[in-house]
């Protein structure tokens, strides 16, 4: 699914480039207003990578902060043995995540189009993990 998902986000700047300003603000994908925009408009919706790793380096800073204060809040709520468990879960799965991520790059590994999927990866998965720690009992 993360393979499809990150398709179509390079799918998106495609097509954002091929037709600036028609990009849609979905934020149903757990991105931000601030990150649809972004790629909608400049560099990134003309398709230059470095615009497009602007707007994925901001929204990676954005989805990374609201996974500490989610991780931070679910911590405060658990007995000193469920911390435990939770920190050494999260300490998994940041090596899992870059493993993965640099598993998506596939073929397109050390090139401008390989840093784009990894950063997308690294922004979904942490979209994810956010919503994990959510719904953590």
């Amino acid at each position: 699914m993360a393979t499809i998902r990150i398709s179509l986000a390079v799918a998106a700047c495609l097509m954002a480039a091929a037709s600036p300003g028609s990009a849609k603000q979905d934020v149903s994908d757990g991105t931000s207003a601030a990150y649809n925009a972004c790629m909608a408009s400049g560099d990134a919706a003309r398709g230059i990578t470095l615009g497009i790793n602007n707007c994925l380096g901001d929204e990676i800073d954005r989805q990374d902060t609201a996974l500490n204060q989610t991780y931070e809040a679910v911590l405060a709520r658990l007995s000193p043995a469920r911390q435990a468990n939770l920190r050494a879960a999260e300490r998994k799965w940041i090596p899992a995540r870059d493993r993965r991520c640099r598993r998506e790059m596939g073929d397109e590994a050390g090139g401008t189009l390989g840093d784009i999927i990894y950063r997308t990866c690294i922004m979904y998965e942490t979209i994810n993990r956010t919503d994990w720690l959510k719904r953590y009992r």
